[in-house]
């Protein structure tokens, strides 16, 4: 019987082959992985920030912040998470990709690349709309009085 955690370990180990293994597509694939890995790695920090904003706002009283308080720090946590959300499932997309029989290969190359271009866009957009959100009334204030930094 295979317990999850082997099937785990297998899936993370097909994985591993694919981005490391002995054909010369994989030199391109261990780039397009050390990318989204310094992508993940690079908006880490924003798990931490939403994790801080979510506690200052338990620990706050909620009758103290306003509705557009709930919108706007709402936007702010989903927008931080976002670009780390892509970056991990654009590790894992190429492989799933690549692992379907019944597509040609320029077609999987090509789905790769548009996984990559609009993984690539998606993220500018969001870190765009982090900024914005974050410039807003109701999250400024909050995150002052908390010491949170919001922008880097």
């Amino acid at each position: 019987m295979v317990t999850h955690e082997e099937d785990e370990r297998s899936y993370l180990k097909k994985v591993s082959d694919f981005y490391f293994g002995p054909v010369i597509r994989s030199f391109f694939s261990a780039m397009y992985l050390f990318f989204f890995i310094y992508v993940t790695i690079f908006y880490a920090n924003n798990i931490v920030l939403a994790i801080q904003f979510i506690f200052y706002t338990i620990v706050t009283s909620a009758p103290l912040l306003s509705l557009s308080y709930l919108f706007w720090g709402a936007l702010f946590v989903v927008f931080l998470l976002i670009p780390v959300a892509l970056s991990l499932y654009a590790i894992f997309l190429p492989y799933e990709i690549a692992s379907r029989g019944h597509w040609t290969n320029t077609r999987k190359s090509l789905l790769i690349a548009l996984v990559f271009l609009s993984t690539i866009d998606c993220i500018i957009l969001t870190d765009y709309s982090i900024r914005y959100v974050a410039s807003q009334s109701p999250i400024v204030p909050f995150a002052q009085a908390h010491k949170i930094s919001t922008v880097r």
